[in-house]
């Protein structure tokens, strides 16, 4: 019965992912055809407000899933060597906020990690300052390597995180207090998932001045290959 049991949660678990990937499937198929359609018309501020729905659509689509899949213990993890200017790069590539300022200091530096992981957990942190601490100045990205831990900063210069949210803004559907903005609330808990797979970690502060700090730390030399998430 145990064993009869075990099967039929794993097929449940499959039709789960087979669902959600349908479902993906399904609504980014029109947005597709909506962002060709926007290009094909003349530019104009109406069609920039819709691309800007499409690209909100889509990250959300994107976050859900990536949600779904790091629920997953039995996933392992990628671990490859990158550069910290790769390893960046990937994350400014994939993030929408385009305000953003990384200092060319040691650029060389290598890690070991999962690259895609860990460039999506950059991109969730940049895409949230750029949603819920809106500002003229750029997000600033610092690095740097000590007694071999890598950390990462994103610090902008927004409003800050109200006191009552800083212990609970890495669960899933906790959001900041601009909830006219679109989303679930699963950027940062994706990102906590990514650094607790690496043996890392995430914190939020507040700046002394203004706006706040997302950091990420994990081991340089990554962990062994078959680690469980």
């Amino acid at each position: 019965n145990f064993n009869t049991l075990i099967s039929e949660i794993k097929k449940l678990l499959k039709q789960k992912e087979r669902l959600l990937a349908d479902v993906s499937h399904e609504l980014r198929t029109p947005l597709a055809k909506m962002r060709l359609l926007s290009e094909i018309d003349s530019p104009s501020e109406k069609m920039e407000r819709i691309n800007k729905q499409i690209d909100t659509l889509d990250s959300i689509i994107t976050n859900i899933l990536i949600s779904d899949k790091l629920a997953a213990p039995y996933s392992n993890l990628n671990i490859e060597e990158i550069t910290m200017e790769n390893l960046l790069q990937q994350g400014l590539d994939l993030s929408k906020n385009k305000n953003v300022q990384v200092p060319a200091t040691n650029t060389q530096l290598k890690v070991h990690c999962d690259v895609v992981k860990i460039a999506i957990v950059i991109k969730n942190l940049l895409d949230n300052a750029e949603k819920y601490a809106p500002s003229d100045s750029p997000v600033n990205i610092t690095y740097g390597e000590n007694k071999g831990v890598v950390q990462i900063n994103v610090i902008d210069r927004g409003p800050g995180i109200p006191e009552t949210l800083i212990d609970k803004i890495m669960r899933p559907y906790v959001r900041g207090k601009n909830l006219q903005k679109s989303g679930f609330g699963l950027g940062l808990s994706i990102c906590k998932r990514v650094m607790g797979a690496h043996n890392g970690t995430i914190s939020a502060t507040n700046n002394n001045t203004k706006g706040a700090t997302f950091s990420i730390q994990w081991d340089s030399k990554g962990i062994n290959n078959n680690a469980k998430k």
